[in-house]
């Protein structure tokens, strides 16, 4: 890893580059119409990425949503997405730093949750109920808890950490 590691927000003219360690970290190669159809939804306001040495070598995004908590209220939370690291970067800290940074983002615009849906690249050999179906919620002050997005738990939740 070069020197050091900038982190910074992706402009839109780096949105084939980001798109590219997104499929890269997935196993994946996207094409023009990849490109053409996932940039209008990008929230490129909210994107954070570390660069190496001038190259991009990992990602992250939030989007601005509500969850509908008991009492039907609503509050914001931020809902991560666009999370990957290129292979060649992986266990060097790179996405701890992303997240660190779009936590404290999430907490000065008063997001007091986050969500991630967490998905895998899919393989042939798998099935669709293969597929694990999990969302978690870290609080800005305390714990990530895990629950499933069908509504049901296996089990009472469960801290998962840090």
């Amino acid at each position: 890893m070069g020197e050091s590691v900038e982190i910074r927000p992706i402009g839109e003219d780096e949105f084939p580059e980001a798109l590219a360690v997104s499929q890269a970290a997935f196993g994946e190669a996207a094409t023009q119409e990849d490109i053409d159809s996932w940039f209008p939804s990008f929230p490129f306001a909210r994107s954070l990425a570390a660069f190496d040495s001038g190259r991009m070598v990992a990602i992250s995004a939030v989007f601005s949503m509500e969850l509908t908590v008991p009492g039907e209220k609503a509050i914001p939370m931020g809902g991560l997405t666009w999370v990957a690291t290129m292979p060649s970067h992986r266990r060097l800290g790179l996405f701890s730093r992303l997240l660190a940074e779009q936590f404290k983002d999430m907490t000065a615009r008063g997001e007091q949750v986050s969500g991630l849906g967490a998905s895998e690249g899919v393989s042939t050999a798998g099935s669709a109920s293969d597929q694990r179906r999990t969302f978690s919620v870290s609080e800005s002050n305390g714990p990530t808890r895990l629950c499933s997005l069908d509504g049901v738990l296996a089990g009472p939740l469960q801290d998962a950490g840090p």
